[in-house]
C-alpha cells in the first residue's frame, strides 16, 4: 500500500457460508482514523463487474452490436461504429482513443452524461480494432448508456436495486454520499 499510495484497505471474501474481511492501514492518514466496517469506500472501477454483470441479465448478449441497441451511436470510424459488440466495449479492445480524463483529476466526471454520446461518437481510431488491449472509460458509459436504454431506467438505479439491494449491504451506493453520511 506504500507503494501505491494508498491510505488504507477493506477486504472481504464469503466462502462456505461465512464473510472474512481484514481492514488495513486508515481512512484517513494525517489524522489515524481506522477504518471500521461501516466505513465508505468510492466504488471506481468496481462498477465494470456490476455493469457486465447486468449483460447476463439483460435483454441483449456478448454479441449485440453497439449500433443495434443505440441508434444514435453514430462513430465517424466506420469500423468502431459498424462491428462494436458488448464484448468489445467490456474488455477495452476497440483501439478506440482514451478516455477524457486529465493528469491530476483525481478522476472527477468532466463530461456529463448528457455530453457522453457527442464525445464518444468523435472517437477515432488509434489501435487497431480487437488488436489490443487499451483501457478507455468511454466504453463503460457507452455501456452504460445501452443498459439504460433496454431498461428504460437509470442506470444508477438498475445496479442498486438488481445488485446492492439483493447484497443487504445498505451502506453501500454508487451515489456520492450526501454530507450528513459520516465515515
Amino acid at each position: 500500500m506504500r507503494i501505491g499510495g494508498t491510505v488504507g484497505l477493506s477486504m472481504g471474501v464469503f466462502t462456505d457460508g461465512k464473510a472474512h474481511y481484514v481492514n488495513l492501514s486508515y481512512r484517513d492518514f494525517e489524522h489515524k482514523l481506522p477504518i471500521p466496517e461501516e466505513t465508505i469506500f468510492a466504488a471506481c472501477s468496481l462498477t465494470k463487474a456490476v455493469t457486465a454483470a447486468l449483460v447476463e441479465k439483460g435483454k441483449f448478449g456478448w454479441d449485440t452490436l453497439v449500433k443495434d441497441v443505440l441508434p444514435d451511436c453514430n462513430i465517424e470510424d466506420d469500423i468502431l461504429r459498424n462491428k462494436t459488440t458488448i464484448t468489445d466495449l467490456h474488455v477495452h479492445r476497440t483501439g478506440m482513443s482514451i478516455s477524457y480524463y486529465w493528469p491530476s483529476s483525481d478522476n472527477a466526471i468532466l463530461i456529463s452524461q448528457k455530453d457522453s454520446m457527442t464525445r464518444i461518437n468523435h472517437q477515432v481510431s488509434v489501435n487497431p480494432f480487437r488488436g489490443q488491449f487499451q483501457y478507455n472509460n468511454l466504453r463503460y458509459e457507452l455501456a452504460g448508456h445501452i443498459i439504460e436504454r433496454l431498461s428504460k431506467s437509470k442506470w444508477v438505479d438498475l445496479m442498486e436495486s438488481r445488485i446492492l439491494q439483493p447484497l443487504e449491504i445498505p451502506r453501500s451506493s454508487l451515489r456520492v454520499p450526501g454530507n450528513d453520511v459520516e465515515n
